[in-house]
């Protein structure tokens, strides 16, 4: 049975709303859905209905500065600073990065 629905006000940063609306009209769903959804999980679940990260699938663009910056990091990476970045990948890690290549 359906619960009587109850209108909201939500402030939310505005260029945060635009990035999260468009994706969600391109998976078919309203941001009041998605709140909704989100809410249902939450009461559902007795916490967080996602686990907060970090990790994006599309890095954003650098400028140049950051660009170059992060060349000269690479660049003075040595074999073992190499070796210890890919010692310290998890397998969830390798997991996530080989179904990103076969997207």
């Amino acid at each position: 049975m359906a619960g009587t629905k109850e209108r909201t006000t939500l402030t939310i940063d505005a260029k945060t709303k635009e990035e999260a609306a468009a994706i969600l009209d391109e998976l078919g769903m309203s941001l009041s859905t998605f709140v909704d959804v989100s809410l249902k999980q939450l009461v559902r679940n007795q916490g967080m209905p996602f686990r907060p990260t970090l990790d994006v699938r599309t890095p954003r663009r650098l400028n140049q500065e950051e660009a170059l910056r992060e060349m000269a990091r690479l660049d003075a990476l040595t074999p073992a600073d190499v070796q210890a970045g890919l010692a310290s990948i998890t397998p969830d890690d390798e997991r996530r990065l080989l179904e990103e290549r076969d997207v």
